[in-house]
């Protein structure tokens, strides 16, 4: 069952977090972090919004938001699309074998851990 929707308004700060699926890493290479910071500056120009702090560890992230007039889950949509886009094209430019092995090594791992 979802989690029911956040009363949104202007000026109202918000903790988010952001986890990889099955807590795999979303940030491979520090190269993804910076990436990532550079989607948050510009969707902080187009939103106004201000990231009070954040936190980036690879398989998730943290922000503080102090919103304006663009509701959250749009903010939220902004950032989490186009990082999407980054994260996709990069596995995709990988080869898919190597794609599909490291995703089973994943699986595997954790259903090792649990035996």
């Amino acid at each position: 069952m979802p989690r029911p929707l956040r009363h949104f308004h202007p000026g109202g700060i918000y903790h988010i977090t952001h986890r990889g699926h099955n807590k795999f890493h979303i940030f491979e290479e520090t190269i993804d972090k910076a990436f990532f910071l550079d989607i948050l500056r510009k969707v902080v120009a187009e939103t106004g919004c201000h990231i009070l702090y954040y936190a980036i560890m690879d398989n998730h992230y943290h922000l503080l938001i102090e919103m304006q007039e663009i509701p959250l889950d749009k903010v939220m949509q902004r950032i989490n699309t186009r990082y999407a886009i980054y994260y996709g094209k990069n596995i995709e430019s990988a080869d898919p074998s190597l794609v599909v092995i490291t995703l089973l090594a994943k699986s595997m791992t954790k259903s090792i851990l649990f035996l």
